[in-house]
C-alpha cells in the first residue's frame, strides 16, 4: 500500500464547531503523465502528494490505489465511473485494491472525538461514493467528506432508501436474511430492523463477486472504488482477485478521457437475460454497443439455422418461439414453425433433464447431455448459449468420468465460441486455453508439438489478462517449462 501523507488544518469551515485540529490522510496520487505518453508496462508509476484543496473548492482527486492516472467522473447516462487521464495500452494494471475494508475506513476517520453512526453518501462528482460523512453542525446541518475532499463538501447528506427499488419477493428474501441476522447475532448489537433491510439492499446493488483466478466465484466483497467502475457488455477492463484483493486491468486499448468498463454479468448469456439481470440487480437498462447493435440485427447468442435448403439466413429467437423471422426470407412457413418450435422445446427438455440426472446417474446425465447436443448442433450456430451451456455440461461430466479426450473436445469448442464473444483479452478466453492445455495434455501426452503450441498462446493469454504477478500465470508457465523439458506427467 503506498505511503500516506498527513495534512492538519484547524478551521475546515467557518460554521464548524469542531476546534480540535483535525489530521486528513490523503492518499498520494499516481504521477503526473508526460505529454503523449502512453502507459505500457506492468509496473506502478512515481507518486507524488495531493495538495489539500481549500474549503468549497472543486476537487478532483486521482483514484486511490491508481497504477496510472485516473479520475472520477460523472456523466448523465451512467453516474459516476472511473476514467483514463491518458492512453494506455492493453493488458494493463490500473489499480489495486487497498488492504483491507477495515484499514480504508480506518485512514478515513478524521474525528478525535467518537463520531456518530449516521453517516450518507458524499453528492459531490468529484468524490466516490463510498465517502464517509459526518455530521458537525447542530443549527445548519452540513457534510463533511473525510475520505477525499479534505474540506467542507458542497454537498447535502444523502440518505435514500433502496428497499421501494426492489420486487416484493426479493424484499421478502432480505426480510428472513434480516431477521436471521438478528437471532443470530442479537437484536441488541445489531441495526434496527429497517436500517438491517435497507443495508442488505445496499449491499447486493453494490457488491462485487470475488472469484478464484480460474474465475471460480469464491464469495463477494465490498469494494469501493471497483464499484464505481460501470458496466458494458463490450467490456475494456475486467477484475482479477488474488485472494481477497482485487486488480482491475485494461483487456483492451483504452483512449484518453474514455471511460472504463468492466462487466458485472457473463456476456456469453443472451441480451434478454443480460438485461433482466442488471435491471433486477442494478436497476438500469443497458445501452452498450452491443446491446444497441442487436436490438436492430441477430444475436449470434440466440441465433439458429434456417432449415429451408438453399438459404444462408439464420433465425433469430432472443426470448420466443413464436413468430420467428429469417434473415433471409423473413417469415417461416407453418410447418418450418412448427419443427423450429418442436426442435427447440425438445433440446431445451433434454438438457435439463440432464442437470438433474448429473448428481444422480452420471451415465444417463452424459447420455442424455449428449442427445441434446446433437440435436443443438443441428439446430444452433456455434456461439448460441444454449449450446455453450451443453458444452460446459458435458465438460463437467466428462472429467468426473476422467474422459479426458471428450473434456478436451468441448474445451475446444467453448475456446472457440469464446473467442467470437469475448473481445480483447479477456480472462475468459485465458483461463479455457489453459483449460485446453492442460486437456490436451491428459488426453494425447505424446504429441509434442500440439502441446508446446497450446502452452505458449495459454502462456501468453494469461499474461496478457492476469499480468505477471499472477499466481495462475507462473503456474503455466513453469508447466510449459516442464513439458519442453521433457518431464512426463507435468500436470499429474
Amino acid at each position: 500500500m503506498s505511503r500516506q501523507r498527513t495534512y492538519r488544518q484547524k478551521d475546515l469551515a467557518a460554521d464548524s464547531e469542531e476546534e480540535d485540529p483535525v489530521q486528513i490522510h490523503v492518499p498520494r496520487a499516481a504521477r503526473k503523465p508526460k505529454a503523449n505518453e502512453v502507459f505500457k508496462d506492468d509496473s506502478a508509476p512515481k507518486s507524488s502528494p495531493v495538495e489539500v484543496p481549500a474549503a468549497g473548492t472543486t476537487y478532483d482527486p486521482s483514484v486511490p490505489g491508481a497504477l496510472v492516472p485516473l479520475s472520477v467522473k460523472k456523466s448523465v447516462e451512467r453516474g459516476r465511473g472511473i476514467y483514463a487521464q491518458k492512453k494506455i495500452s492493453a493488458v494493463f494494471a490500473l489499480y489495486r485494491t487497498l488492504a483491507s475494508d477495515a484499514e480504508s475506513v480506518a485512514r478515513s476517520s478524521i474525528a478525535r472525538r467518537p463520531v456518530k453512526k449516521k453517516t450518507g453518501l458524499c453528492t459531490s462528482p468529484s468524490v466516490q461514493d463510498s465517502a464517509k460523512l459526518r455530521r458537525e453542525s447542530r443549527r445548519q446541518p452540513f457534510a463533511f467528506c473525510v475520505e477525499y475532499c479534505g474540506g467542507k463538501a458542497q454537498t447535502q447528506l444523502r440518505k435514500a432508501s433502496l428497499t421501494t427499488d426492489y420486487t416484493p419477493e426479493k424484499l421478502e428474501s432480505f426480510a428472513q436474511m434480516t431477521m436471521l441476522i438478528r437471532l443470530l447475532v442479537g437484536e441488541d448489537v445489531c441495526l434496527s430492523g429497517p436500517d438491517m433491510l435497507d443495508l442488505l439492499c445496499r449491499f447486493s446493488c453494490n457488491s462485487i463477486s470475488v472469484s478464484d483466478e480460474e474465475l471460480v466465484n469464491i464469495g463477494v466483497g465490498v469494494f469501493p472504488t471497483l464499484a464505481l467502475v460501470n458496466h458494458s457488455c463490450t467490456p475494456n477492463a475486467a477484475i482479477i482477485f488474488a485472494g481477497s484483493k482485487g486488480v482491475l486491468r485494461t483487456i483492451k486499448e483504452v483512449g484518453a478521457g474514455e471511460e472504463l468498463f468492466q462487466s458485472y454479468m457473463e456476456i456469453a448469456e443472451p441480451r434478454y437475460v443480460r438485461h433482466k439481470e442488471l435491471k433486477d440487480t442494478y436497476f438500469f437498462d443497458c445501452a452498450c454497443p452491443v446491446c444497441t447493435l442487436h436490438k436492430q440485427s441477430p444475436d449470434p447468442r440466440t441465433t439458429y439455422i434456417c432449415k429451408r435448403p438453399g438459404c444462408a439466413g439464420v433465425i433469430d429467437l432472443p426470448d420466443r418461439l413464436d413468430n420467428a423471422i429469417c434473415t433471409a426470407h423473413r417469415a417461416l412457413s407453418p410447418d418450418e414453425q412448427s419443427s423450429l418450435e418442436e426442435n427447440v422445446t425438445n433440446a431445451f427438455q433434454l438438457y435439463q433433464r440432464a442437470v438433474q440426472l448429473q448428481d444422480k446417474d452420471a451415465k444417463q446425465a452424459s447420455q442424455t447431455a449428449l442427445r441434446c447436443h446433437a440435436l443443438q448442433e443441428s439446430l444452433m450456430a456455434p456461439v448460441n448459449s444454449a449450446l455453450l451451456h451443453t458444452n460446459r455440461l458435458l465438460l463437467s461430466l466428462s472429467l468426473a468420468a476422467k474422459d479426458y479426450p471428450a473434456a478436451y473436445s468441448y474445451s475446444k469448442a467453448l475456446l472457440e465460441a469464446y473467442r467470437v464473444l469475448y473481445q480483447g483479452y479477456h480472462p475468459a478466453v485465458s483461463v479455457q486455453a489453459y483449460m485446453n492445455f492442460k486437456l490436451a495434455e491428459w488426453s494425447a501426452p505424446e504429441d509434442r508439438p500440439l502441446l508446446a503450441r497450446l502452452g505458449d498462446e495459454a502462456v501468453m493469454l494469461l499474461e496478457k489478462s492476469h499480468g505477471t504477478r499472477s499466481g495462475l500465470w507462473k503456474e503455466a508457465k513453469e508447466k510449459l517449462a516442464l513439458l519442453r523439458s521433457g518431464v512426463p506427467g507435468s500436470f499429474t
